[in-house]
């Protein structure tokens, strides 16, 4: 059974941040350790702006930083959120990513 606590809805779409389950329209995906760090994060600033050397803190502590495996690993979790037709993830060129949620279309 899921703690009602670890499950965070955003848009269509709810996150299992225990698990690390992503669902939306049916479809479930797991998401990497690395993956669930910056989805986190970037659902903890919803609608703002997140820096990029805060995506890569997050993500990657203390190791050495790739902003190239960033680049790739946000490309990755867009294509698991793009069934969700209320969330997008924008790329602010050499600034950083904004997770929006839109109004709940029915």
């Amino acid at each position: 059974m899921t703690n009602n606590l670890t499950v965070r809805e955003v848009g269509k779409s709810t996150y299992d941040t225990d698990s690390r389950i992503f669902l939306t329209e049916g479809r479930s995906q797991k998401l990497s350790p690395v993956k669930h760090q910056l989805f986190i994060c970037l659902l903890d600033n919803k609608n703002k702006l997140v820096a990029k050397e805060k995506l890569l803190a997050e993500a990657y502590g203390d190791e050495q930083k790739d902003v190239n495996n960033l680049y790739v690993q946000m490309r990755q979790l867009k294509d698991i959120i793009c069934y969700d037709e209320n969330l997008e993830i924008e790329n602010k060129y050499a600034r950083g990513y904004k997770l929006i949620e839109s109004r709940v279309k029915k």
